[in-house]
């Protein structure tokens, strides 16, 4: 009998298992025609449940990459496997290093995995590794985290018994079985199936059978084969034609009678025991099998070796069960035939349907957590809009950031699913830059929409207004994932900041700059100095206590800019540039 204890699925662990595989040895052959990393092979090759299965998976990481959206490259420090999720039960894997992290920066530029163990389950699966990668790019270091999805298939191995198999024997939610009689041939066959579901069938081969509810079932077969058998005979009435041979003493004696059975190929299957000196009589204990359909049975008075036996008629009869009357020309008699049981199995098999997790999350509100709840939950993988979040394996997750929040999430039997998805929408706060004289939204948002005093501010709809006038002003966003926001109301009050200042000018050169700009301000002392392009988007911002002072702008995008400048005096400085 086949069963999956609870036992042996906790053994599994969902993320990084205890290696028990053997150790591997990468496939140097592994590579990309663009030097870009991969992991071989694309698609694992195919399980099957119940079998001993191993396989090598291999890390391609270049030292150097070029991402072939910017074309900009990058030299690959750090590669950490930071979350393996996916494997069926019964399996392993192992990684070739003791820390599960990689240097490609220092030659290690192919790594393994071996996947091994026994899979108790048929079914596709997704072989989800979670790496967290270290790059640097023209001086500066930046962490990626990236997901790799590995197809493997577990097939469906043999069953267990004699008499009978299933193409499955466990699923998650629901499961489907297509069951077969093994033993078809040999007699007349009988079936009972117990499906253990409250149906029942007597055929070989039953339509499939459905579990839509978890739990265990138990589905037997009693497979009975029977055969017809000859077992007696009887001469009621013996025809004419036997009393003139010698030894039948010219008719003073009584004749030998006996029979023959062909069958429907036309083969002598049978000669019965001569009967001596009788003109009727019987046979019994003959047990002679017979398969269904229709023999000859030919009846003769045996004349020893001096004279040929005397033919004393033949008929042919259907094989059924019961007595059956013989009439074949002149002699009659019986033929007893039973129906008999030759050999009988019962055999069954436990089919196990596990419950799908139901994963909720709870909460929604940035600097508070997600909770996932849910029954018998042992593995968590969070996201993103839909990229993996490093090291989030637990049941909780602190929200830093709007946006789409999703979780995957599996149970103590392997049975994954995905939660409803959850929307944190931002917190719009709005500040004032008294130096510029303009309010900034913060963050990136879809659309903008700026309030005055109550009233819609028409064509105002980038993420900085310029040019607040004392007022109320509030900000309406909305999110490319469906949120629309209200900031609170920021009032900027009557001569706040520098709108009562009066400007001086700047001397500044060339025009328009190019690689550098030169600027003196009107004279020396502690300058504050901001620097926005015609959006109204501070570009830069620093202080200094120089009069004159130089910049570079060679990365700056060709347009119109604006520098002011606040002395710590009070006394403040405005002109306009262009870049080209």
């Amino acid at each position: 009998m086949k069963t999956l204890t609870l036992t042996m699925l906790l053994m599994v662990s969902s993320l990084l298992l205890v290696a028990q595989c053997p150790d591997c040895t990468p496939d140097f052959s592994c590579t990309t025609e663009d030097l870009f990393p991969t992991i071989c092979p694309a698609v694992l090759p195919d399980a099957t449940s119940g079998e001993a299965y191993q396989t090598t998976i291999t890390f391609f990481l270049p030292a150097q990459v070029i991402d072939p959206d910017s074309g900009i490259e990058a030299t690959l420090e750090e590669v950490e496997v930071t979350g393996i999720i996916g494997l069926p039960f019964g399996m392993d894997i192992s990684l070739s290093s003791d820390n599960n992290t990689y240097y490609p920066s220092q030659g290690d530029e192919y790594g393994c995995a071996s996947l091994c163990g026994t899979p108790l389950l048929a079914g596709q699966y997704d072989v989800l590794i979670t790496v967290n990668v270290i790059a640097v790019a023209f001086g500066f270091e930046q962490a990626l985290d990236q997901s790799f999805s590995l197809p493997l298939t577990v097939l469906q191995g043999e069953g267990g018994n004699a008499s009978f198999t299933v193409d499955q024997f466990a699923a998650c939610g629901s499961l489907s079985v297509n069951p077969e009689a093994l033993i078809t041939e040999g007699g007349l066959i009988s079936y009972a199936w117990d499906f253990g579901n409250g149906n029942t069938s007597s055929v070989p081969f039953p339509s499939t059978v459905n579990y839509d509810e978890p739990g265990d079932y138990t589905i037997s077969l009693n497979t009975t084969v029977q055969n017809y058998v000859l077992t007696g005979a009887s001469i009621l009435q013996l025809g004419s034609g036997w009393g003139g041979d010698l030894d039948d003493g010219f008719g003073l004696l009584n004749p030998d009678p006996y029979f023959v059975i062909t069958d429907f190929n036309g083969v002598d299957v049978f000669s019965s025991p001569i009967l001596d000196n009788v003109e009727t009589g019987s046979w019994s204990d003959l047990n002679l099998p017979l398969e269904p359909g229709t023999y000859t049975i030919q009846y003769w008075d045996s004349d020893g070796t001096i004279t040929d036996d005397d033919a004393l008629g033949q008929s042919s009869f259907q094989v059924s069960e019961g007595n059956l009357v013989i009439s074949a020309g002149g002699t009659s008699g019986t033929l007893s035939i039973e129906l008999q049981t030759s050999a009988s199995f019962s055999d069954e098999e436990v089919l196990s349907v596990f419950p799908n997790p139901a994963p909720i999350i709870q909460g929604g509100t940035i600097n508070e957590y997600l909770v996932a709840t849910g029954e018998n939950l042992n593995s968590f993988s969070w996201f993103l809009n839909g990229d993996t979040l490093q090291n989030q394996f637990n049941d909780s997750l602190l929200i830093e950031f709007p946006g789409v929040y999703s979780l995957y999430a599996s149970n103590v039997f392997g049975c994954a699913a995905w939660a409803d998805s959850v929307v944190v929408c931002p917190e719009v706060i709005l500040e004032y830059d008294e130096l510029t004289q303009s309010i900034e939204a913060g963050g990136n948002y879809d659309t903008y929409a700026w309030f005055y005093n109550g009233l819609l501010l028409d064509g105002e709809n980038e993420s900085t207004l310029l040019n607040a006038e004392p007022g109320n002003y509030s900000l309406e966003i909305t999110t490319t994932y469906g949120c629309v926001v209200n900031s609170p109301v920021l009032t900027v009050e009557s001569g706040e900041g520098t709108s009562e200042l009066t400007f001086q000018e700047v001397l500044i050169y060339p025009q328009p700059a190019q690689d550098e700009l030169n600027f003196e301000l009107p004279f020396s002392g502690r300058w504050d100095i901001v620097i926005v392009d015609q959006l109204g988007r501070n570009i830069s911002r620093f202080n200094t206590q120089n009069s004159k002072h130089k910049i570079s702008v060679n990365q700056w995008a060709p347009g119109l800019y604006v520098l002011t400048a606040v002395n710590e005096s009070g006394k403040a400085a405005r002109t306009q540039f262009l870049v080209k």
